[in-house]
């Protein structure tokens, strides 16, 4: 090789390196978001978007139930900058001091979310934190609370100035139709929570009876099949509860679960199934738009490029050739729902970012995208899923206040509620302290 060719070649190495080296330093340098949130919510696709937009990087953690959110969120410093809290956290959360208010200017999109979502807390008044902006009492929108609230308040005094609502469901009972043909054919599915939590259901099914691993839900589940609310403070109506679900353990120690329930139920590994309901429309759809984790990673002009890869490298997914349908009620005697909303932690060290990012997803487009994917309705006014129409993901229990139910934080009774988990949740172990939904065939 002539010296000349040589010189030349190595100069293009050398800018090449500093070229990348230039790229790194600038990918390296942009502020970090750091989101903690459920799993399966917010695809990669949506986050390279925000990236794009608002030219930082996006790190994303991901937990699994309210109750290990908030245990490390309370010891988190700085450490995370938007988090999804279940609406019936907000009251406890504020009560710690954890998370920063949101006013209309800090969020302008706040005016996107439909206002029966806009809950009043309906409770006494909780201490409020300072505001992130200072706002003019002409700016404090007083909305009255169209859904589950019991309360008109200030916005200032609501729970929904702390988190926003975003993505919603109803607790409901996923079967196996095979186990529950139902007619004529055979037995019928329970039809109300009295029924599911019924320990003969539990003798009969044993570990092929599934319940959420979410206790404030579970508690307020056995609540409403005795009649009461899932929100008493009467320590006698929480200890009914208790003896139901301890019922249950005696009978045949159903099997706890939390995202993993639909797959199993789909799987032909249960027979019946209280989750969540976007969960069982995923295990209707059987899952047909996913993809192994690496695929989201990618930007979206990979991925007709992927589709000739995956065929070449990436192993098939193990489905099992027969499945059965699956079957859900949404219970007579009423049921929960539950909305999961965007908030941001006092301890963020990115709050401005973070509210950019809560206004990036209240976009009608990016929360339709968020539904689509995740198989979750919006709270939006304005941004319709026509894929969920039908599916259980949409459905709700009839407009009565006897029917539907919402969760709030109970206060100084939570006590009450731990201590029935405690006894339950231990029982449900074996004595080795295994938690046999995790290590036992049904």
């Amino acid at each position: 090789m002539k010296p000349a060719t040589r010189h030349s070649l190595q100069l293009l190495v050398l800018l090449a390196a500093g070229v990348a080296l230039i790229a790194y330093w600038r990918w390296s340098s942009k502020p970090v978001l750091r989101l903690y949130i459920w799993n399966d919510y917010i695809y990669a696709d949506v986050i390279d978007d925000f990236e794009r937009e608002a030219g930082v990087r996006v790190k994303v953690e991901n937990y699994t139930s309210n109750a290990e959110m908030l245990a490390r969120v309370k010891v988190s410093w700085n450490e995370f900058d938007v988090i999804m809290p279940s609406s019936y956290m907000i009251g406890t959360m504020r009560q710690h001091g954890l998370l920063v208010r949101l006013s209309q200017i800090d969020v302008p999109r706040r005016t996107n979310i439909a206002d029966e979502f806009l809950i009043a807390p309906p409770h006494e008044e909780l201490p409020s934190s300072e505001p992130l902006l200072k706002i003019k009492a002409a700016n404090i929108i007083s909305v009255a609370p169209k859904i589950g609230g019991e309360l008109s308040a200030p916005v200032e005094l609501r729970d929904d100035a702390y988190a926003l609502p975003y993505l919603w469901n109803c607790a409901g009972i996923g079967y196996s139709k095979t186990e529950f043909p139902g007619g004529g054919a055979g037995a019928e599915p329970p039809h109300k929570w009295s029924e599911f939590f019924n320990p003969d259901m539990a003798a009969k099914h044993g570990r092929r009876l599934m319940m959420l691993d979410e206790p404030r839900e579970l508690i307020g589940l056995a609540l409403i099949s005795l009649g009461k609310s899932p929100n008493t403070r009467d320590n006698e109506e929480i200890k009914a509860a208790g003896r139901v679900l301890n019922a249950l353990n005696a009978a045949g120690r159903p099997r706890l679960v939390l995202s993993e329930g639909a797959p199993l139920l789909q799987n032909g590994e249960g027979a019946l199934l209280h989750t969540w309901s976007p969960e069982i429309t995923r295990a209707q759809n059987k899952f047909p738009t996913e993809r192994p984790g690496q695929i989201h990673r990618l930007r979206r002009w990979w991925w007709r490029f992927n589709e000739w890869v995956e065929e070449l490298f990436i192993p098939a997914v193990d489905i099992p050739r027969l499945r059965p349908e699956i079957g859900y009620h949404l219970p007579e005697d009423g049921t929960l729902i539950t909305v999961d909303t965007l908030a941001i932690p006092r301890s963020s060290g990115h709050q401005r970012l973070a509210l950019q990012f809560v206004n990036f997803m209240l976009d009608p487009k990016i929360a339709a995208r968020v539904s689509e994917r995740s198989f979750y309705a919006n709270t939006l006014k304005n941004a319709p899923v026509p894929s969920l129409a039908g599916t259980p993901s949409m459905r709700l229990p009839p407009d009565r206040r006897d029917r539907r139910f919402y969760l709030y934080s109970v206060g100084d009774a939570q006590h009450l509620y731990d201590g029935v988990w405690a006894e339950f949740s231990r029982a449900n172990k074996d004595t080795d302290g295994v938690d046999l939904g995790s290590t036992l065939a049904p």
